[in-house]
């Protein structure tokens, strides 16, 4: 049978190089960066008793201090409620400390407390700045076409919808 005659579903399932076997590719490495955060994740909460986007957020507050809450929430690609909750956290934890500058007292900055800038002298670098180096060490045509191809991967799960729709599968949704 000719490749011009398979349905979608017969050249998905097509031999070596065919898409069956590139997206089983792309699974596994998912699947291999997935599995690395989640272990630097929990190698970060047992040697600093913070969560892995904890530590990421007080990078960003020790290399920024006085950062604004809404810009903090941008340079980690999350949404502000999201940015809130963390910030919370590591507030009850006395590792950060929120100051209101502006006149209107609308404007919120973010520090490291003392303990919080101990705690980041031991601590080891996040797990994004791991993927962020690799990604930096890709060529601008590679970046480009993997930038456009997760794009339409998150389009196609999530049914093109907004972000509070990101963690539901389009499948699921119908």
């Amino acid at each position: 049978m000719s490749r011009a005659m398979l349905s979608d579903d017969q050249e998905f399932q097509a031999g070596k190089g065919g898409r069956r076997e590139i997206s089983l590719n792309i699974l596994r490495s998912l699947r291999i960066i997935s599995r690395a955060a989640q272990a630097h994740s929990r190698m970060v909460e047992k040697k600093c008793g913070v969560s892995g986007a904890e530590l990421w957020m007080m990078w960003e507050i020790l290399h920024y201090p006085g950062i604004r809450v809404s810009d903090l929430a941008a340079s980690m690609a999350i949404q502000a409620p999201t940015c809130s909750n963390l910030l919370v956290k590591l507030q009850e934890k006395g590792l950060i400390r929120r100051v209101r500058s502006d006149p209107d007292h609308r404007a919120v900055r973010v520090y490291l407390t003392e303990e919080g800038a101990q705690l980041m002298s031991r601590a080891p670098r996040p797990a994004q700045g791991y993927l962020q180096e690799g990604l930096r060490r890709m060529s601008d045509d590679c970046l480009r076409d993997l930038n456009a191809g997760l794009e339409q991967l998150v389009k196609n799960f999530t049914g093109g919808g907004d972000e509070s729709s990101e963690t539901v599968p389009q499948s699921e949704k119908e």
